[in-house]
């Protein structure tokens, strides 16, 4: 009966050893900054990853308030869009081929836009 609970505990352990679990730091970030431009006016860019696998819309914007913002859609994974300024971090999550939009009042004189997949 020993015998059987040693060969138990010993297929369960190699078992559980070769096990792979995804964690966090599997995730993909892709950060862009406002270095080099201007707080005055409107400004948007964008940045894409191979293939177009995601897309990163960003920038300033003027039209009803003074706001930062981040649109990002990815092809494969879910993802999140966020805004990092003088006010905090902000983010929001969605799905594969949706997007994920961020919009925030703007504070400071640097801001980073990101998304994580």
């Amino acid at each position: 009966m020993k015998k059987l609970f040693l060969n138990t505990s010993l297929a369960l352990g190699l078992l559980s050893s070769s096990l792979v679990i995804p964690s966090a730091a599997d995730a993909a970030t892709v950060t862009k900054n406002s270095s080099g431009k201007s707080f005055t006016k409107s400004w948007s860019l964008s940045a894409s990853g191979t293939n177009s696998t995601w897309l990163m819309n960003y920038g300033f914007n003027t039209d009803w308030i003074d706001e930062d913002y981040t649109h990002t859609t990815h092809s494969n994974y879910d993802h999140t869009a966020t805004v990092s300024n003088g006010n905090g971090a902000y983010s929001k999550n969605a799905g594969s081929k949706s997007w994920a939009k961020i919009e925030v009042t703007h504070k400071g004189s640097y801001v980073e836009y990101s998304i994580t997949y």
